[in-house]
């Protein structure tokens, strides 16, 4: 029987750097699959062979950059790539963790049977530094000079998800561990430098039900911490672990003239894909937490979690720690997906400070004057 004709996969512009006004690149491709064929039975010049079979964005790190889009898509199809996957492919994960002004007396523990009361859930302000991993859940205090002030509509909110008032407000934390970023990348993430350990605090509110109401730029900066979370970092050097900072999580504005946002934004690295055997586990400990920030919300995130440095999720190790995400609600345990995105290493920090450094003071690359002049 006659073939059907082989119709392209693509055709059309393709985003090149050669590009200019008066001439740009287009590019036809084809999908040919091929059965039983082996590696050394294709000969053909200007024919390569890629292994696309590692998971996530690395399997095409040696493609030239406007062809991975096309075998993205034809590796999708292969490997059956998550939905999830796919959309948080168009997510660049940039955060900023902004300080926190707090007194030492709003801050306190909560741990179960471990901070030197017999109780199963105790309460402590100040706590022996080897109690740190026992810890739970932080407490924030709502009332009294140098404390967190809040609108009354966002108290409203506090009083519907905690019955035990609202001079206290509690907030769920992963375990606290050691700070593994060195000195030099510490101020880029707003890390006190004599910080030993670390947690994240996940916010109990919900970006929807804040988002209305006349903000005060005073009390803002709690009402984020209690929707997006943020890092709570102790100095366990001596016997007792005292709180040394508090940071919430902000995302930078690209337009705004704001110099800490230039200095001090922090770029993931992901997707990678979660092994289901990991994503699974967390969900049966109860280690995933609804999102709240509405760009995840748009790619289909439904939960999400940190991972600390050490921890597994896939083939990409976490040196830093990560934040991954789940397509399934907090509270639900069926069959989903997940990806992370894992902070970038010390060396892309420093470089990322060195660049802002450079821009400041209006300096350019040379790859940016030459192309300057080539235009």
């Amino acid at each position: 029987s006659a073939r059907a004709p082989l119709l392209p996969f693509y055709q059309g512009y393709t985003d090149d750097s050669r590009n200019s006004d008066d001439a740009w690149i287009e590019t036809t491709v084809y999908r040919f699959h091929l059965d039983g064929h082996s590696e050394t039975n294709i000969s053909s010049p200007g024919v390569k062979w890629v292994d696309i079979s590692e998971l996530g964005v690395a399997a095409t790190r040696h493609i030239f950059s406007p062809h991975r889009i096309w075998v993205n898509r034809v590796a999708d199809e292969i490997l059956k790539a998550p939905t999830l996957e796919k959309e948080m492919r168009a997510v660049t994960l940039r955060l900023l963790f902004r300080p926190l002004t707090l007194s030492l007396g709003a801050v306190r523990f909560v741990g179960v049977g471990a901070l030197g009361c017999g109780e199963e859930h105790s309460k402590a302000q100040a706590i022996a530094s080897a109690a740190i991993s026992s810890v739970t859940h932080v407490e924030l205090r709502l009332c009294g000079p140098g404390f967190c002030s809040l609108r009354s509509e966002v108290i409203a909110q506090v009083q519907a998800v905690q019955s035990e008032g609202v001079e206290w407000v509690r907030c769920r934390c992963a375990p606290f561990a050691p700070v593994v970023v060195g000195w030099e990348s510490r101020s880029r993430l707003s890390i006190p430098q004599d910080a030993t350990h670390q947690a994240f605090v996940y916010g109990p509110l919900d970006e929807i039900t804040v988002k209305d109401g006349n903000r005060d730029p005073q009390t803002e900066p709690f009402v984020r911490l209690l929707v997006n979370g943020g890092f709570v970092y102790v100095d366990c050097e001596g016997q007792e672990a005292k709180v040394v900072g508090v940071t919430y999580v902000d995302t930078p504005d690209v337009n705004a003239k704001d110099l800490y946002s230039k200095n001090h934004a922090v770029e993931f690295k992901g997707p990678h894909r979660m092994e289901e055997r990991f994503r699974r586990c967390h969900a049966e400990k109860g280690h995933w937490t609804p999102v709240t920030l509405s760009f995840l919300r748009d790619a289909g995130v439904g939960s999400f979690m940190w991972l600390n440095p050490g921890e597994s999720a896939g083939t990409h190790p976490i040196k830093l720690g990560a934040f991954a995400y789940s397509s399934a609600a907090a509270d639900d345990d069926s069959s989903a997906s997940a990806v992370y995105y894992i902070l970038k290493s010390e060396d892309d920090l420093r470089g990322a400070s060195a660049r802002v450094d450079l821009d400041s003071a209006g300096v350019k690359l040379p790859v940016e004057v030459a192309r300057k002049h080539s235009d």
